[in-house]
């Protein structure tokens, strides 16, 4: 009598976790995906950075593409297209500048959504990442719940620093109080989390022009684009609920 594994496990399931095994691998060849030394990738071995996918007793760990790559992702949005400065480093040597582990800096980077360059415009590897040392040492004092500046916020929205300001104001963006040597009252910055979620809330002017082929959507049918606007006061970038999109 044959067995055929078919007869009890579904073709899908099967070709699922074909898939699944057929997407790992071994500490070295992860650290040569990610054009780092072993010993680094070790370090960066967190649930929070780059999780493992099976680790067996007397056995090295194994990764899976998804998450190297999801890993690189998360860095990636955080990249500027601009050059990085002479004084910008990788993400390694500013954490030894900084007196602080490679792997407390790539989670300080994330949680606060430092910004990131690249020296050949798009980054490779990790170590392509270049980071201003000055902005890292000073995310060091920041909440641990994660706080971002107004200007990256406002950079990472692609919207003026008024409008950030403005909906900070108005509580369409959640703040988080900064406390700094220099002022009397804390600074607000903004919480990384309504960052992540403002675009899926609210569509800028650019971005709903770009819906109605660039042309000016307050002429094109203003009466209904009012009533899905935000109230940010003056001197501010008109902000829309995302709903407006269901009208076009």
């Amino acid at each position: 009598m044959s067995f055929d594994i078919h007869d009890y496990i579904p073709e899908g399931v099967l070709a699922t976790i074909a898939a699944e095994f057929s997407g790992l691998l071994n500490a070295t060849e992860a650290a040569a995906y990610l054009g780092i030394k072993p010993f680094l990738l070790t370090q960066l071995t967190r649930p929070d950075l780059i999780p493992v996918f099976l680790r067996a007793e007397k056995a090295l760990p194994l990764y899976h593409v998804s998450a190297l790559s999801g890993f690189m992702g998360r860095l990636d949005k955080l990249r500027e297209n601009a050059a990085p400065q002479e004084s910008w480093t990788d993400i390694a040597t500013a954490a030894h500048r900084t007196k602080i582990t490679t792997e407390k800096a790539v989670a300080l980077i994330l949680l606060h959504k430092l910004a990131l360059r690249s020296p050949h415009g798009e980054a490779a590897g990790f170590r392509d990442f270049r980071i201003d040392p000055v902005a890292l040492r000073d995310a060091i004092g920041l909440p641990e719940q994660g706080a971002v500046h107004p200007a990256r916020a406002a950079q990472l929205l692609r919207l003026p620093i008024g409008t950030v300001s403005a909906l900070l104001k108005h509580r369409h963006l959640e703040s988080v109080p900064v406390k700094r040597p220099a002022p009397v009252r804390p600074l607000l910055y903004v919480c990384p989390f309504s960052i992540d979620t403002f675009p899926d809330m609210y569509v800028s002017r650019k971005e709903l022009a770009r819906h109605i082929q660039d042309r000016d959507p307050l002429a094109l049918m203003g009466d209904q684009l009012s009533e899905f606007r935000i109230d940010l006061g003056k001197n501010a970038e008109p902000i829309y609920r995302r709903e407006v999109l269901d009208i076009l």
